[in-house]
Parts: C-alpha cells; sequence; structure tokens
C-alpha cells in the first residue's frame, strides 16, 4: 500500500493528497498511527515495508477543541485538549509556545510534537490569559498559578 503521489497535512490539520482533503476516517487513523519523523525533522508514514513522504505545512497535530478539567469538587485544574487524530490529551501548560502571526502552540504525545492551535481553541484558551507584570509577557491563569507563554526562539 504505497499511495502515489503528494501526501500533506495542512496549516489546519488535514491529510490532502495530490491537494485533495481525504476525509475516509480508517484512512486517517492508519496514518497517523503510522506518521513518523526523521532525524532531520522530515515526515513519513510507514505502513509495513511501504514509507511515503509527508509534507507538513505546518505541525502534524492541531489543537481542535479545548475544555476545562473540573474535578468532582468544581474547581478547575487545567484543560483537556482534543487533536485532529480523534485523540484527547491534558494540556502541557508550561509548553505554551506564541510563534509567527501570534499563533498558539503547544506540545503533545509526550512532548515529541508541536501542536497548533485553531482558532476556536485559542480563542477559548484566551479567556484565561493575562499580563505576566513579572516578564512583561503573558501567562496563562489556572487557579493561583500563572504558567508563562514563551515567544518563539525564547527558552
Amino acid at each position: 500500500m504505497r499511495p502515489k503521489g503528494n501526501l500533506a497535512i495542512d496549516r489546519e490539520g488535514r491529510w490532502l493528497h495530490e491537494g485533495v482533503e481525504i476525509t475516509h476516517g480508517r484512512t486517517l487513523d492508519l496514518f497517523f498511527r503510522s506518521l513518523k519523523r526523521d532525524s532531520a525533522g522530515r515526515y513519513y508514514i510507514e505502513v509495513g515495508p511501504e514509507q511515503a513522504t509527508v509534507i507538513v505545512e505546518d505541525t502534524p497535530y492541531v489543537v481542535r477543541r479545548i475544555e476545562e478539567s473540573r474535578p468532582s469538587d468544581g474547581v478547575m485544574e487545567g484543560f483537556t485538549i482534543f487533536l485532529n487524530d480523534s485523540t484527547s490529551e491534558p494540556l502541557d501548560m508550561g509548553s505554551l509556545e506564541v510563534g509567527p502571526d501570534d499563533v498558539l502552540y503547544c506540545r503533545v504525545k509526550g512532548g515529541e510534537y508541536k501542536a497548533r492551535f485553531l482558532r476556536a481553541p485559542y480563542y477559548h484558551l484566551a479567556e484565561y490569559i493575562e499580563e505576566d507584570p513579572g516578564t512583561g509577557g503573558y501567562c496563562l491563569r489556572v487557579g493561583e498559578v500563572c504558567y508563562p507563554i514563551r515567544a518563539r526562539g525564547k527558552s
């Protein structure tokens, strides 16, 4: 099973084959499960002995939705993010980073990959973002803790 032509993931997290969006659920599941990155940062899928290059416009994963995480006492303790590969995970609040054009990113999959926030989840999270008087930057406020949001290229 070697896909012909170009495979790509666009900025919105959609898989494309020769410019046409792939929407078949089982195919998308297979592609996400088979997605790998080589030591040079290039992406490819590997299914059995077959490989195909994947052009990634920005990040392979995008945050499509976000929800507050509230235990039974009702106090918010974080967020759950929902990704374009149909998985969800707790938001790594310490990994937030702003890139070019004020796009928000976080680390996912155990920190292995970067994920781009789509507009709706970014706006939802923005309700909890405030200026950090100590740094002059911004932070994500969750209860009494303010998690710094880094600018790309700064630690």
